[in-house]
């Protein structure tokens, strides 16, 4: 060897320093550093990961797989990982049957390997699933969006992974892959748009509960409260309510889901009927006077020390009178 050179990698191998994470995955073409395909890993040592070049496209060919996990992976920055930061994750997949196996079509999923901040042990978040494809699909682009939970915004150590949904044959295919992105979806959510109709007790400074969010009774949250900084109204019969603290919590929308969207509860109220809470007072109680034509609305009111919990109260409900006890 008469010399040898010594250089950096290429710019798309580090990170915009005017958005540090909003691209969280560099050189996901892999159209920098020439054939070397830094900064992209094999999972196993045995494992083979080149750089190919295709009519002037180049892209990661992953080879020698014997796992439905095999795959290449990218260490993450966990600096970027905050908690309740949306992200969106892109990929183009190509599937190649290895020798003496023809398979048929297989989904596939991108996970997230962390290491647990409670006890350091590693484990999974998967963060988008993709459909079948087969080997004579060619290139399908597979994305999804997903949120930081609180594990993985505290982990030490952070790996993205590619596997096959297949355990028994996902680890017989050859796979390539390009255009691996993931970027900056959407930050805290801090504002809700609701009907006008529901929210003429509310205002600013008052006590709101955001409901859980979730699509799996194995992920559940218990939502979160925060006041509220401004009401406006967007005459078009909605209002936004904006709140002093942002949720870092999942928030699934109308346009997400209409069925498991959140759903905003005012836990302050402005008026409150308080009764004595001594024995001998036995607590309040409230009639309400029916009148013709006009329905009577109760809203916004607290009630406390109302009523005597497993004793019958002496009023009637009748012409009318209507006792509400809690």
């Amino acid at each position: 060897m008469d010399s040898f050179d010594l250089f950096l990698p290429s710019k798309s191998s580090y990170p915009d320093p005017d958005g540090v994470c909003h691209e969280l995955v560099l050189n996901g073409n892999a159209e920098g550093n020439g054939f070397n395909p830094y900064p992209m890993e094999n999972t196993h040592w045995y494992e083979g990961t080149h750089v190919v070049e295709e009519n002037g496209n180049k892209f990661w060919r992953l080879v020698n797989r014997n796992d439905h996990k095999s795959s290449i992976q990218y260490r993450l920055d966990t600096f970027c990982l905050t908690r309740g930061t949306t992200y969106k994750i892109s990929s183009r997949v190509r599937y190649h049957h290895s020798e003496g196996f023809v398979g048929g079509s297989e989904p596939y999923y991108w996970y997230i390997l962390y290491r647990r901040p409670t006890d350091n042990k590693w484990a999974e978040r998967s963060i988008v699933q993709c459909d079948a494809q087969s080997v004579n699909d060619g290139w399908v682009t597979c994305s999804g969006t997903f949120m930081i939970s609180e594990d993985l915004s505290l982990t030490s150590e952070a790996l993205l992974r590619m596997g096959l949904n297949n355990w028994r044959d996902g680890g017989k295919y050859n796979v390539d892959f390009d255009d691996i992105t993931l970027s900056y979806y959407q930050g805290y959510v801090d504002e809700f748009v609701v009907d006008s109709s529901a929210t003429l007790c509310w205002g600013s400074g008052a006590d709101v509960h955001v409901t859980s969010a979730t699509y799996y009774n194995w992920n559940i949250e218990n939502g979160f409260v925060s006041q509220i900084d401004n009401i406006i109204q967007n005459n078009d019969g909605t209002t936004s309510i904006l709140l002093k603290e942002a949720t870092t919590l999942p928030v699934i929308s109308k346009e997400d889901d209409e069925d498991d969207a959140v759903e905003l509860v005012l836990l302050s109220r402005n008026i409150k009927f308080e009764g004595d809470d001594s024995e001998d007072e036995k607590g309040g109680y409230m009639q309400i006077l029916h009148t013709l034509g006009a329905p009577q609305l109760i809203q916004g009111i607290e009630f406390k020390n109302f009523g005597r919990l497993s004793e019958a109260d002496r009023f009637v409900s009748n012409n009318g009178v209507f006792v509400f006890t809690n």
